[in-house]
């Protein structure tokens, strides 16, 4: 029988054995009363990883970012963020539904934005303007094949914020890889930030939850706005306990997906005309096809190898590497590509 790969997205990994282990004999109480001991564990545990104050455990990182515009924002600001932002693209225009408020793209340079530029989009004082109230980055960058954002960066968006007393967020679903990919702690990433959301199920393995983390203030408005809604949970530790034993289980095997994409990249970058390569920084690859139709093709002849990898837009594959790729089976899925781009570039 034939190995299936699901290089979709890391979010579709399973609980390992000793995680559900962990799950089952979480202590657990009614977090709507704050009594969750599990819960407030990881709250208390991810504050002080990422050095602020406090966190709020919630069941999506769309859910974290959607509270962070809410409690951050008044209805008709607008909201700087790059033009291929998660919160722009895959959250379901959610900040104009909720928050009622309008976003503004810009664009970047490999998710790096151009400050002089961005200084050129905040808006006038002016009664019939929009008031410029908060500024998004994301870290890693899904939409730039995983790119990082160092932290001079991070620090340059700071005195950006600072400079035009804008609300700084960022979206870090997937912050722990670019703390790997940089080889840094993790809260030299995060504590420039006025609030950041974080994404258990991605790269750590987790099955479920996300968390929002600010100061003290910033939470306590953010935990009202989760009850209003619906993110309010019961004994929630039991995925809350998942989320930790990620955090201290798994964050180590994080740099081995890095170096599968790595892999895949030397591999094959090189090798076909029709396909051009996003060199990774984490865990993410896009392809590029010549075409949408030879895209098409790939992706039907990936599934009938029982690879299964994501349409990201037209003539863009994406490939994501994950903590359930055994390595020992990377010669075999790099086979059965080798074979499948042969055929498909030949077309």
């Amino acid at each position: 029988m034939k190995i299936h790969f699901d290089l979709r997205s890391d979010t579709v990994t399973q609980p390992s054995p000793e995680m559900r282990i962990a799950m089952a004999n979480a202590e657990v109480g009614d977090d709507v009363y704050k009594e969750d001991p599990s819960v407030n564990k990881l709250e208390e545990y991810v504050a002080k990883l990422l050095n602020m104050e406090a966190a709020l455990f919630v069941p999506s990182g769309t859910m974290g970012n959607q509270l962070a515009i809410l409690a951050a924002t008044q209805t008709g600001d607008e909201v700087l963020l790059d033009s291929e932002a998660h919160i722009y693209l895959y959250e379901t225009a959610a900040p104009s539904i909720l928050s009622r408020v309008q976003l503004r793209p810009f664009h970047s340079n490999n998710a790096t934005p151009n400050f002089d530029e961005l200084d050129l989009l905040v808006r006038e004082d002016i009664y019939y303007l929009p008031r410029t109230s908060m500024f998004c980055l994301e870290n890693s960058h899904n939409r730039y094949s995983g790119a990082v954002l160092n932290s001079e960066i991070i620090k340059e968006g700071r005195i950006f914020s600072n400079k035009h007393n804008l609300h700084y967020h960022c979206d870090g679903a997937r912050i722990w890889n670019a703390a790997v990919s940089l080889d840094k702690p993790i809260h030299t990433l995060t504590e420039e930030f006025d609030s950041i959301s974080v994404c258990f199920s991605k790269g750590l393995g987790a099955p479920v939850g996300s968390a929002l983390v600010g100061t003290n203030e910033f939470i306590k408005k953010a935990h009202k706005y989760r009850k209003i809604l619906g993110g309010g949970m019961r004994q929630v530790g039991i995925i809350a306990e998942g989320a930790y034993y990620a955090l201290n289980n798994n964050y180590n095997s994080i740099e081995e997906s890095h170096h599968q994409a790595r892999s895949f990249f030397n591999r094959f970058s090189d090798s076909f005309d029709s396909v051009t390569f996003a060199t990774p920084q984490t865990n993410i690859v896009l392809l590029k096809f010549s075409s949408d139709s030879l895209a098409n093709i790939f992706l039907q002849h990936c599934k009938e190898e029982f690879i299964l990898v994501s349409k990201f837009g037209p003539s863009l594959i994406r490939f994501v590497f994950h903590l359930d790729i055994d390595t020992s089976t990377l010669d075999e899925l790099f086979e059965r590509l080798e074979s499948i781009f042969k055929e498909v570039t030949n077309i």
